[in-house]
């Protein structure tokens, strides 16, 4: 495991030092860890990441993209796209636009994965998908309600 204290530390949003304690005291337990099967470092790997994916973040989305289809979300939506959607939230704007030619994963990684997770964690509050035509919209709304219940727990 490379644990990069840079890295944490911008990620997690903590200073510098704090991140090298961190990294200082989990390389410290994994010292005194048994050798794990890879089956059971990626069952590990999962459950760190699903309790990752629970903060209201850019981070935390991605660990539920992750979680949800074993991929790192693309290079440009981590960029550009989801950064911009919480920049909105932050400012307390209603509506996104994200314009981007045909398969960018506009669809995949915004409009399914991105409103299941804000689903899951603001149950309470409404979502709105503007869609082309009824067929789309009637499409990925059935696609969002099925990653929520096949992935459910």
């Amino acid at each position: 495991m490379n644990l990069v204290p840079e890295q944490i530390a911008k990620e997690f949003g903590i200073s510098l030092e704090e991140a090298q304690k961190k990294v200082a005291q989990v390389e410290a337990m994994l010292k005194d860890m048994p050798k794990l099967t890879p089956e059971q470092l990626a069952s590990m790997e999962f459950l760190a990441r699903s309790e990752l994916a629970r903060q209201d973040s850019p981070f935390g989305f991605g660990h539920f993209f992750w979680c949800m289809t074993g991929m790192e979300l693309p290079p440009h939506t981590k960029r550009d796209w989801i950064p911009g959607l919480f920049e909105q939230k932050k400012q307390k704007k209603m509506g996104t636009v994200i314009e981007a030619a045909r398969e960018h994963a506009k669809t995949i990684v915004v409009t399914i994965y991105f409103t299941a997770w804000r689903i899951g964690l603001e149950p309470h509050k409404a979502n709105m998908i503007i869609q082309v035509g009824d067929e789309s919209a009637k499409d990925n709304t059935m696609l969002i309600a099925l990653t929520i219940s096949n992935n459910s727990s």
